[in-house]
């Protein structure tokens, strides 16, 4: 044999590969072709005689790799008839050893072959080394075989986390390699399968196969692609023999559930049969949809009585195992470098298969509006949208370049793209998934970690971020701009005119004549922090001091509605105030805008109308966006949508908006998606050719929960379309075909608090208590109630209020005194008056029935939204508990519909309702509370997870934070953010111990840690501000900025060193001749003439010489 390429493995041992596959042909073609030997078999076989056969390898990792291909690690040490060797004749005759001998012998009894000279050899040699060429261009990443391939295969998470475990860099290659000789239609013939598959009622639809003692399970399914139904090939999992079976009863169930034709169509089969057998994917048009699931009752009918809410059940597991809600990946060159290198068991960075729906979503090429409920994956279809922008931009501009490639360079155009959502930690989410796409299909590896699970990477990001303060001429490279809604604000403000803030005397200076903060936006999130006016500011210091009855006969300013024209708005049919009521709201509001400008204060609404003032009459001058998506809109006013009109005019394909209005929390907000559909229409088609607007897209596919929780939510949003119709949209119920437990109603003993019992009952014991887990929260109404609990749980459980979970989702969830804190109180009977309406009532609760009136029952929207947020919060587990309250009426309500279990909390189920975790997932929440700015929280996550460093941070943002509060007083704030900068400095965040040091005017400290940090013109403006010339003119000089340093000179009355310097650096433009002035009269007025006359001679102009002497 020729020598051939060996293949190494990561150890670097030699197994060649070529000669494994040789050997055992051998073999076949002994037992099939050789007469002689053949008779010596039959021989045996009728004397009931063994045949002992043995294969002798000088490399222990070649005999391994042959036992595993032949199955069998006997060994026999009988006489051996014969005798073949493989090898190399050219090396062993080199060798001058026995094996030349040998050679020459076996050439004189005419035993010496070649193996190429043989047709089935042949043919072996080369297919192998077309295998292992193959996988080097794999694992290269320089294959184009997945270009050419028949099928489109998809691969599971479940795969990719078996597939982490395999030890054998060899073996995972080869388990690549059957997949991509999978996708080109090849199958192997004679293949055993085991029993379990074999006997499945879907043996038809699910294929076995096996690589080095490990077998891929696969199923034949049916995608749509484009404008096509076409087959795909879905690997299940990659295991051991023993664990088949269980994964074959798992996925029975789901093929069970699939109709007749979907399955006929799986089934379904082209074969070319010839020299090679191939099976190629069948396609149908796409023009007639093909129904996946039975649409027919099941065992999950009785949990929802409501049959247009009723959820079929597939599976009854836990979310995090189910087969349903799986991820899947197209098999790729990114893929395969991705799980080789990049990947230990976490999610993939790759983009995932999407459905049907959300394709439909991502492929529609005009404005959009995408609703769906919680855990749909809007996120997910506006990052795709904005992901596959990028990806044809990137062709288009491959394509330009080569045509204009004869005519010089051509010039890169960017894309701009602007994606906008409320929440921080969602803007952090997305954009470390699309960097993390982006590095992959430009051939990067993976990542790691690939998701935010270090702090540092997260501090970075909000660091960063502080850099880009205005739209004008961005960098091509901070595009996609993915950024909070605030930070779009603050953007905005500092590229149209005059900004809003300039207003404030004790905020100009540091906008535009200071440079010691990290940059503009900092500044004003920080003023914005401090005197902005939020609800729970609002609530606790300007409610109490309104007079309801007094009636201002003020004239509204620009951009607010007049008296008489927000009273007529009761005439319109989405009005909740009659034209009383709104005479005493405007009074209200006229009252609050006064006190507001007495205080200082100011309001986000202040800003958004003082912009779209300034965009009116200035225009807006910055860079002009391609596509903007915007996510979580329903947290926005349609005022501040508006907004989104002046910098992109790509009105008829450029715009996305994606939420879901039962989940508008924010105070003050209240719409439906047909209002933007309206606003969009009016305000920004207006000037332009309006054509027809899409209509809006809804996912209803749930990918986070199970039914039993979404059949709760789904009862809430029944309520909310009852009765307050014009402001929540109404929409076709969710499909989720996981089973799960009810939600449980939680009930204690008279007067025992539910939560001492979970979390204090056995402090006196030795008995340990767990406490919650990193996956597991006590949300509550209020911060009030905040604070109360925490004091109980201590660092036992993560407490939150329904707010800061807002984005968040948890394993289990324990909604604790909701309707014991609700202003609505006695007046959630209304829900006896729906139950009515709908035969739901027993005769009993008949009398307790009132009836709906807009203006008694209006806080109920509010109440509703808020409680849907807080049910569907949770993947697994959900406790509603009540120490007291209102809460019956609506507990009858869910008991009616079978959607609850009551449960008394013993000390045994409390015990149940723990589940501890380890520190890596305590870590991970603790990154996510930080993204969400939730310091507090994150202390503690990182605490529990043993992680000083980021504990110590978050520590750290936290009193900085609340050292901003405006409730802080003088004497608190200057201590916290004292306390604040020593702990930034203790973990080597020097930077920003600096700004809370300038922030509290010790500018010698601050001044200290920019000079050690080689920041020399900060250290210097610090300096300057604490009255040490001398330091701020030293620091100056090393910076070589000289404006600065002469400014510094004459503040401190430093003329002569600053004159020396003058002449050192030479021209300084016009901050020469201001110093030499200042200096020159300074010494006039001391009366020291020569000094003057130094100064005055050094002017360059004798026009300059004779003004300054004539003044």
């Amino acid at each position: 044999m020729e020598p051939s390429p060996n293949h190494k493995d990561p150890e670097n041992n030699m197994r060649n590969m070529v000669e494994v596959a040789v050997t055992f042909r051998i073999l076949q073609l002994l037992y099939k072709d050789d007469m002689q030997v053949a008779d010596v078999f039959t021989e045996c076989a009728s004397l009931k005689q063994k045949i002992s056969m043995a294969i002798l390898s000088p490399h222990h990792d070649q005999v391994k790799c042959m036992q595993q291909k032949h199955e069998t690690q006997q060994q026999n040490n009988e006489f051996l008839k014969c005798l073949w060797i493989l090898g190399d004749e050219r090396t062993h005759l080199k060798g001058g050893s026995i094996w030349k001998s040998l050679i020459l012998d076996a050439k004189a009894r005419g035993c010496f072959f070649q193996a190429d000279e043989s047709k089935d050899l042949a043919k072996v040699i080369c297919e192998v080394n077309e295998d292992l060429r193959q996988l080097d261009e794999l694992v290269r990443g320089e294959s184009t075989l997945f270009q050419n391939t028949s099928w489109k295969v998809v691969f599971s998470s479940m795969f990719r986390a078996s597939f982490s475990k395999i030890e054998s860099r060899e073996t995972k290659k080869l388990v690549f390699l059957m997949l991509l000789k999978l996708s080109s239609g090849w199958r192997p013939r004679g293949s055993s399968t085991a029993a379990s598959v074999s006997e499945s009622p879907y043996f038809e639809l699910m294929k076995e196969f096996k690589v080095k003692g490990l077998h891929l399970i696969c199923t034949v399914d049916v995608m749509k692609e484009t404008h096509l139904y076409t087959q795909v090939i879905k690997v299940w999992d990659i295991l051991p023999f023993h664990e088949i079976a269980g994964l074959v009863r798992r996925l029975d169930g789901i093929i069970g559930s699939y109709t007749h034709e979907y399955i006929d169509r799986c089934k379904a089969r082209c074969v070319k049969r010839g020299s090679e057998y191939r099976e190629y994917p069948m396609k149908w048009p796409g023009t007639s949809e093909i129904s996946q699931y039975k649409t027919h009752a099941n065992s999950c009918d009785e949990m929802f009585i409501d049959s247009a809410s009723r959820i079929d059940c597939i599976e009854n597991v836990k979310v995090r195992e189910s087969l349903i809600l799986m991820k899947f990946y197209s098999l790729s060159t990114a893929a395969v470098n991705t799980v080789m290198y990049g990947c230990d068991g976490r999610d993939l960075g790759i983009p995932f298969e999407l459905n049907e729906q959300e394709k439909n979503v991502v492929s529609f090429d005009k404005s959009s509006f995408i609703l769906g409920r919680s855990g749909t994956g809007k996120t997910t279809v506006l990052t795709m949208k904005l992901f596959q922008n990028e990806q044809l931009h990137h062709l288009a501009c491959e394509g330009f370049h080569e045509v204009m490639e004869s005519e010089g360079e051509a010039k890169q155009e960017g894309l701009h793209q602007l994606f906008v959502t409320f929440s921080p930690k969602l803007c952090y989410a997305v954009r470390q998934q699309y960097g993390e796409w982006k590095r992959l299909t430009c051939g990067g590896g993976s990542s790691s970690p690939s998701s935010l699970t270090c702090i540092e990477d997260v501090d970075q990001m909000m660091l960063s971020e502080d850099l880009l303060d205005q739209f004008i001429h961005l960098p091509h490279d901070v595009y996609p701009l993915i950024i909070t809604f605030h930070r779009f604000v603050l953007m905005l403000d500092g590229t149209v005119g005059t900004s809003f803030f300039a207003r404030f005397p004790n905020i100009r200076h540091l906008i535009y004549g200071n440079k010691t903060s990290t940059s503009r936006l900092s500044v004003l999130e920080q003023f914005m922090s401090f005197k902005g006016v939020t609800y729970e500011r609002f609530y606790a210091a300007y409610w109490p001091h309104f007079n309801w009855w007094i009636v201002i006969g003020q004239k509204a300013s620009n951009g607010i509605l007049s008296r008489d024209d927000y009273v007529a708005l009761c005439d319109r049919r989405t009005s909740i105030f009659n034209a009383q009521k709104r005479e005493i709201i405007y009074s209200i509001f006229l009252q609050y805008e006064n006190i507001k400008v007495e205080n200082g204060n100011f309001d986000l609404a202040d800003i958004v109308n003082d912009l779209h003032q300034r965009l009116e009459v200035e225009g807006y001058a910055g860079d002009m966006m391609d596509y903007v998506f915007v996510d979580e809109v329903q947290d926005l006013s349609m005022r501040q949508i508006m907004l989104f009109k002046y910098v992109c005019t790509n009105v008829h394909e450029g715009f996305a908006f994606s939420g879901d209005t039962a989940q508008a929390i924010a105070k003050g907000i209240g719409f439906r998606f047909e209002d933007i559909r309206c606003l969009f229409y009016k305000k920004f088609l207006s000037g332009s050719k309006k054509g027809t607007i899409s209509t809006i897209f809804q996912l209803s596919e749930n990918f986070r929960t199970h039914a039993g929780v979404l059949n709760m939510a789904q009862s809430v949003i029944n309520l909310l379309c009852h009765f307050f119709p014009l402001f929540v949209d109404e929409l076709r119920p969710e499909s989720g075909r996981i089973g799960g437990e009810l939600p449980i109603l939680l009930e204690t003993d008279m007067n025992k608090n539910a939560i001492s019992l979970i979390f204090q009952r056995n402090e006196s014991c030795s008995q340990f208590i767990t406490g919650f887990g990193a996956e597991q929260v006590v949300l509550v109404r209020d911060e009030s109630l905040r604070e109360k609990v925490v004091k109980i749980v201590g660092k036992k459980a993560l407490v939150l209020t329904i707010m800061e979970s807002k984005g968040l989702e948890f394993q289990d969830v324990l909604l604790y005194d909701f309707f014991t804190t609700s202003s609505f109180s006695n007046e959630w009977r209304i829900i006896y008056s729906y139950m009515k309406d709908k035969d739901m009532l027993n005769a009993p609760f008949t009398t307790m029935c009132s009836c709906f009136d807009m203006d008694k029952h209006a806080v109920l929207c509010s109440e509703l939204k808020l409680l849907y947020v807080a049910i569907t919060r949770t993947r697994q587990r959900l406790w509603i508990c009540e120490s007291a309250g209102f809460s019956e009426p609506i507990y009858d309500y869910w008991k009616t519909l079978n959607l609850v279990e009551v449960k008394h909390l013993s000390d045994s189920f409390a015990d149940k309702m723990q589940s501890p975790s380890g520190k890596d997932e305590w870590k991970s929440r603790g990154v996510k509370l930080f993204c969400e700015n939730n310091f507090r929280m994150a202390q503690m996550c990182f605490l529990k997870a043993g992680d000083k460093y980021s504990k110590k941070l978050a520590e750290a943002y936290h009193l900085r934070e609340i050292g901003w509060n405006a409730r802080a007083s003088h004497p608190e704030r200057k201590k916290l953010l004292q306390d604040a900068a020593e702990l930034f400095s203790s973990i080597g965040k020097n930077k920003l111990a600096a700004e809370c040091y300038y922030e509290i005017e010790d500018y010698i400290k601050a001044g200290c840690i920019y000079r050690s940090e080689s920041m020399l013109e900060k250290a210097g403006d610090c300096f300057c501000l604490a009255r040490c010339y001398e330091r701020a003119v030293e620091e100056y000089e090393k910076a070589g900025a000289f404006a600065q340093c002469f400014s510094a000179c004459t503040k401190g009355k430093l003329f002569e060193r600053g004159f020396e310097q003058l002449h050192r650096w030479g021209e300084c433009g016009d901050a020469r001749l201001k110093f030499l002035c200042k200096g020159a009269h300074y010494y006039f007025l001391i009366n020291d003439s020569e000094s003057m006359m130094k100064f005055v001679r050094s002017f360059y102009e004798k026009s300059e010489i004779r003004r300054f002497l004539i003044k």
